[in-house]
């Protein structure tokens, strides 16, 4: 590894070998001109997480470490700290610090009743929201399922049943975390940033026992790490401040350096189901960390813009992607549905028919049974019993969905002979709805 290769070691270290202005200017030069290679991800990719959240930063960069002492007054030099691994130089936002951002969002004992109250709704309503997703997934996984096993005439009922208990057992949980109280949300706290559980039915001298979780039963929030593997890219830029001490005299800059946007940043956790809220799972408790980091940030100056994130480029991507393929199965499924039950079933109408003109009074049928979208549907003609198959029409101005003895009217569109090579084709329009 070259002197040029560690960023920290140049921006803490050998910055301050000298303390020319020329020095600093020559150090900021080679900092700024660092450019990340992917073979960096290896050495950036420490610990041993088993969840991990990739997020974009998003103009104008991420600033972390401002904390830190840097500065000895001379002309040229960054006024204000950066936080680097130690072992690869690169910019890294430390675990401690992902912890401690994350907890503060949760309701404590220094918020005001109305911040509380205002946290509690929030986390409310985002775990809520987050159970939604999970359910439209399951659904579009149903749908695909439904799908195969059509067309390979397959008929999984134990399966369809335990897709129903598990989108059943989902809604449940809509409405438990949509009305978790204060009480609930700070045992979540202690669980996922103490290790301690609180037990609700165990007291001692009027007050409730803790547990410690066993270590190997913690959340882990490791350090978030630089995650691009897009080729050789720059990582840090300048920027400045302008602290204004005195309205009536000219600003003074100060130079900061700071992570560029575009950047990608891997978030990494090991987390377990929770044992303080029935139903919520790991990948419950990552859903909600990647939301807290999206809509709050991390880092200093988040209230300018800093320090914010978008979401992986890719998973925007893919979320879009199953949404036009859930409209896509759904539309081949209505289609297959309708396939089968024609290849079942020919239309039972054994004599001839003219086409209803004006004025004529209508046949009038009832819908005897439905399988899939396809409803049969009875009607006479004199004493001549008739069976006709109508597909729902499941969108548009003209939809239609028709449901066992729906009464309708049937209005035939074209001159039919059984015996001949026209098919009966007729217009349906309902007239009473069970």
């Amino acid at each position: 590894m070259t002197e040029t290769t560690n960023l920290g070691w140049l921006y803490y270290k050998k910055y301050y070998s000298d303390f020319t202005e020329s020095h600093f200017e020559d150090i900021n030069n080679q900092i700024l001109d660092f450019k990340y290679q992917d073979e960096c991800a290896a050495n950036n990719d420490l610990g041993n997480p088993n969840h991990k959240v990739i997020l974009k930063t998003t103009y104008p960069g991420l600033l972390i470490g401002s904390g830190y002492q840097h500065e000895s007054h001379g002309m040229g030099e960054f006024k204000i700290g950066f936080f680097f691994d130690y072992s690869t130089g690169l910019p890294q936002i430390p675990g401690s610090s992902v912890k401690g951002v994350l907890r503060s969002l949760f309701p404590n004992e220094k918020d005001s009743s109305e911040v509380k109250e205002g946290k509690c709704i929030y986390i409310n309503d985002t775990l809520s929201n987050i159970i939604k997703i999970e359910i439209l997934s399951i659904e579009q996984q149903i749908l695909k399922e439904e799908l195969k096993n059509l067309k390979e005439g397959i008929e999984d009922i134990k399966r369809r049943e335990n897709h129903g208990d598990k989108l059943t057992s989902l809604r449940k949980l809509i409405t438990e975390f949509s009305s978790l109280d204060l009480f609930h949300l700070e045992k979540l706290e202690d669980e996922m940033f103490v290790g301690k559980i609180v037990e609700s039915d165990n007291y001692k001298d009027g007050e409730l026992q803790t547990r410690q979780l066993s270590i190997y039963k913690r959340d882990i929030f490791y350090d978030a790490v630089i995650a691009n593997e897009n080729g050789i890219q720059k990582l840090v830029s300048s920027d400045f401040i302008t602290p204004h001490s005195n309205p009536l005299k000219d600003p003074n800059p100060l130079m900061f350096l700071k992570v560029l946007p575009e950047i990608l940043i891997k978030f990494q956790f090991s987390c377990h189901d929770s044992h303080v809220i029935d139903g919520l799972t790991a990948w419950h408790k990552i859903e909600l960390f990647k939301q807290l980091l999206l809509d709050f940030g991390v880092g200093a100056k988040t209230n300018v813009g800093y320090g914010q994130f978008d979401e992986h480029p890719d998973n925007v991507e893919f979320r879009e992607n199953e949404r036009k393929d859930a409209k896509e199965i759904e539309e081949q499924l209505a289609k297959e549905k309708g396939r089968i039950a024609i290849d079942k079933f020919k239309e039972n109408v054994p004599l001839k028919l003219s086409k209803t003109k004006n004025g004529e009074s209508p046949l009038i049928g009832i819908v005897e049974r439905k399988e899939g979208n396809v409803s049969f549907i009875k009607f006479k003609v004199g004493d001549i019993n008739c069976e006709i198959k109508k597909a729902d029409k499941l969108k548009g101005k003209k939809k239609m969905i028709l449901n066992e003895k729906d009464e309708v009217q049937i209005r035939v569109t074209n001159d039919y002979d059984p015996n001949g090579k026209a098919t009966f084709e007729c217009s349906i329009t309902l007239l009473k709805k069970l």
